[in-house]
């Protein structure tokens, strides 16, 4: 089981892994890149990788399975190293729709997986998002996940382990990632941004807390319009009536950020997140190391009084599950209310 968030490049890790098993020529730590079983796992076509992955439903098709989204699966997963649900589901053309994994595809699992390997050396079932399977589904593959056939490699691959069930978890062998560094953030935006300035590029990359998705979107604002300074005018505002704790004031706020695109939101509160861990080192004399802009650490060199020992990870927390509940399609009034009266209570803490 493979733990992360999206733009931390879980699924190419899969992948990475998945074709250095088979590898005909190995090294100690990475696939050779050329041999012929590299060949088909860089084009996704070696006999022995079968993927799995939340698919919808349309009204011609009321029974879906990942093989019907195939060809488009391919293109999708070759475009970029970093994969989210959202960009999948406008990829094919449904970005309103909710995805699933049914139960009549973990059937098609254990049917696939009983045949023998066909050329390679093990067969990989890579399930991208098994967080989306329904519960009849998660059942049907318990037995198959416990007890594999020879020779067979499951890659589950999730940006929320929290919404698996425990018994699907217990069966996996966790392994958690780490969010990329800024380095490796403003390597890849170059490569997909080559005409974006330097400073714009470091800014994005400095907010987005090591995600790469979350990078881009930052960096896409920040070359449309002036975003990320309203990101920081608005913390700023919030920061301030949530220590006010008027809760009038708090619920005008809620109700304000709530109006706000459900994406552009989660963006918000990433920005928020990221403002208040670099606040936290500045409190802890840590300054020097700070990926704020001048503008930002001007605000930070005094708020950062707020922001200790004794709240960073409560805060840490509130705003990763508010992120969370967002994706999840939870109501933003309601999250959003919540998380500012939590706020309002977190800042008090000395």
């Amino acid at each position: 089981m493979i733990v992360g968030n999206e733009g931390w490049g879980g699924l190419s890790l899969a992948l990475a892994y998945a074709q250095y098993l088979n590898c005909e020529n190995p090294t100690e730590s990475d696939s050779c890149g050329t041999c012929k079983a590299c060949k088909k796992y860089q084009a996704l076509a070696h006999p022995d990788l079968h993927f799995v992955f939340p698919v919808v439903k349309t009204p011609k098709n009321s029974k879906p399975f990942s093989s019907d989204f195939f060809a488009e699966w391919k293109n999708f997963v070759k475009s970029t190293r970093f994969h989210s649900l959202e960009q999948w589901l406008k990829f094919i053309g449904y970005e309103n729709a909710q995805p699933s994994i049914y139960v009549h595809e973990a059937e098609e699992i254990i049917r696939t997986l009983s045949y023998k390997a066909y050329e390679g050396k093990y067969k990989v079932m890579i399930i991208w998002k098994p967080e989306k399977m329904n519960i009849a589904a998660a059942n049907k593959l318990l037995k198959i996940i416990e007890e594999p056939p020879e020779r067979t490699i499951f890659l589950l691959v999730t940006s929320d382990l929290d919404a698996i069930l425990p018994t699907i978890r217990s069966r996996t062998q966790i392994i958690q990632l780490t969010p990329l560094s800024a380095e490796d953030l403003v390597s890849a935006l170059r490569q997909e941004f080559p005409d974006a300035s330097m400073p714009d590029i470091e800014q994005a990359a400095r907010a987005a807390g090591g995600d790469f998705i979350t990078a881009k979107k930052f960096l896409q604002e920040i070359l449309a319009s002036d975003e990320s300074t309203h990101y920081f005018d608005l913390f700023v505002k919030t920061m301030r009536i949530a220590y006010s704790a008027n809760p009038l004031h708090i619920i005008d706020n809620a109700e304000e950020l709530a109006t706000m695109d459900k994406e552009k939101l989660k963006q918000f509160l990433a920005y928020c997140l990221h403002f208040m861990r670099q606040s936290f080192m500045i409190n802890q004399n840590l300054k020097q190391i700070s990926q704020l802009t001048q503008k930002e650490l001007n605000f930070a060199e005094n708020f950062s009084r707020f922001i200790n020992r004794k709240n960073i990870n409560h805060f840490s927390v509130e705003f990763s599950k508010a992120i969370r509940d967002l994706e999840r399609n939870g109501n933003s009034r309601l999250i959003i209310l919540d998380l500012l009266f939590t706020t309002s209570k977190l800042l008090k803490i000395k």
